[in-house]
């Protein structure tokens, strides 16, 4: 249905499968739709057409709210929000807020999101943005007023948050927080740096993963899948055999909002598509690829499981496992590759040393590879490299080796605000 109504509503869409020569009568079944119906990404369609062509009826009437992307990837898409749309979309947060979290009779969100993604709750909120001083005085001030707080964030703001926490002597055990990560993929291992750095639990600390153009909980992890992610980082053996390289995050997601495909790239790999199935939406998306890599964990993978973790971690919603994009990484001259998820995993893996660091690094090949490694500010010390490199060691890779850079002095994207995506490679 609804690639049935974007074929006979959406401009674009039309205009779209007529170049492919594709008619959308002929589309009757799913294997139809698999082999016939054109893949679809941002330079198809956002970089295109004109936003309001992509939209059902070709206008935007009744849009409430227009959320870019990051343009991380070059050029930016959008997610187009009626008054409907939010309306659904708050009762969807706060559900899942209450089914996840302990979060008490009253809660606080804090919203420390940049360029200007808000939070849309019925719970009482505050929008920090990427101020960590803000964070750190609200938690102190208001801990005797609410029950709880859920702190959103990108990772590495995080990360900031809860140093410079730790900095003040903050004894985190005293308040009951709750963690959204989103906007960034992240490894198992720094999960457990926030856990040791914190005492809290690995389910006060899950991720969500947004897509501007679809929305900005598309996929979620539970404490379920949390520990199915342990137990994968546990078991190298079985996680080569799905293809990733590093521990992929395990999301579940909702199959009556979205429905999930995978096509295989000879270069990328496993790579993720959408596609919509809300026939209200303004602006659906079809077979929509993100590049992001990943890959469907059906009944097949549960079964693979032994009988023990099977019992403990048959998930209630389906999965798919993420590991980030599918082009982030470099090439050596002898084509050996280093993924920035693998060295994100092992830069984390001593929690005394990723204290030093932003958690930052920019990756490329010459001779081997270089990892240029943001200090904290404050932070100095080249003899941090070697204890890296000795942690690197693990990549298995030919050469790598890690240069250490004052906060001030890293050349690449310096001024982390966190109102973009790093530039990693």
């Amino acid at each position: 249905q609804a690639f049935r109504k974007a074929s006979s509503s959406v401009p674009a869409y039309k205009d779209i499968l007529n170049k492919h020569g594709t008619e959308a009568k002929e589309v009757k079944t799913l294997s139809d739709f698999q082999s016939r119906v054109p893949i679809t990404d941002k330079k198809m369609t956002f970089l295109s057409y004109r936003l309001a062509d992509l939209c059902v009826d070709g206008n935007l009437d009744n849009v409430l709210l227009l959320l870019p992307s990051s343009g991380f990837s070059g050029g930016y898409s959008y997610g187009v929000i009626t008054s409907a749309d939010a309306v659904a979309g708050v009762a969807l947060l706060d559900e899942g807020l209450k089914r996840t979290f302990d979060l008490g009779g009253k809660p606080l969100i804090v919203n420390t999101l940049g360029m200007g993604v808000t939070v849309q709750t019925n719970f009482p909120s505050i929008q920090t943005g990427t101020r960590s001083d803000i964070v750190l005085e609200t938690l102190a001030r208001l801990r005797s007023d609410f029950t709880s707080f859920v702190l959103i964030g990108d990772p590495l703001f995080i990360k900031q948050v809860i140093d410079e926490g730790a900095d003040k002597n903050y004894k985190w055990g005293e308040y009951k927080i709750f963690f959204i990560l989103g906007g960034d993929w992240f490894p198992e291992s720094f999960r457990q740096y926030l856990m040791e750095k914190t005492g809290y639990d690995r389910s006060n600390i899950l991720s969500s993963m947004g897509i501007a153009e679809i929305g900005l909980n598309v996929l979620f992890e539970s404490p379920i899948s949390a520990d199915m992610r342990v137990f994968l980082a546990e078991n190298p053996a079985f996680l080569k055999s799905l293809g990733f390289s590093s521990t992929p995050l395990l999301f579940h997601y909702d199959p009556s909002r979205i429905f999930i495909e995978t096509i295989s790239d000879p270069l990328l790999g496993s790579q993720l598509v959408f596609t919509t199935l809300d026939t209200e939406r303004k602006l659906p998306l079809i077979r929509y690829l993100s590049k992001d890599q990943g890959v469907i964990l059906d009944k097949q993978f549960l079964g693979l499981l032994p009988p023990e973790a099977q019992e403990k971690y048959t998930p209630l919603m389906p999965l798919v496992a993420m590991q980030g994009r599918s082009d982030a990484f470099v090439s050596s001259a002898g084509e050996e590759r280093l993924y920035t998820a693998e060295v994100l995993e092992n830069l984390f893996k001593d929690a005394a040393l990723a204290t030093f660091i932003t958690g930052q690094f920019f990756l490329r090949a010459e001779e081997g590879f270089i990892v240029e490694l943001q200090l904290r500010q404050g932070v100095e010390g080249d003899s941090l490299g070697d204890k890296f490199k000795n942690i690197l060691q693990n990549l298995n890779k030919t050469s790598v080796r890690i240069l250490p850079r004052a906060y001030e002095k890293f050349p690449h994207q310096m001024a982390i605000d966190y109102q973009r995506k790093p530039k990693r490679i």
